[in-house]
């Protein structure tokens, strides 16, 4: 199987997937869980997961897409 993989370079790099990402996945994981300080900490949870599986990402789905699957299922 071939996997297309993108490196984990830097803190930045991850603030940035944040920044872009972490308002609309904390709002979703708000909505079924109903506090927004335990969807604050879920998305956290979450972007952790996300960071480490990074280079497994196989680019079949956008990026939110994934991050979104990682955070319902976390």
């Amino acid at each position: 199987i071939q996997r297309m993989v993108i490196f984990r370079t830097s803190e930045e790099e991850f603030q940035a997937l944040y920044q872009s990402h972490g308002r609309k996945i904390k709002r979703a994981i708000e909505g079924m869980v109903g506090s927004e300080a335990v969807a604050q900490e879920l998305a956290q949870d979450a972007f952790i997961k996300a960071w480490t599986q990074l280079p497994f990402f196989m680019r079949k789905s956008k990026l939110s897409t994934w991050l979104y699957q990682i955070a319902i299922n976390s």
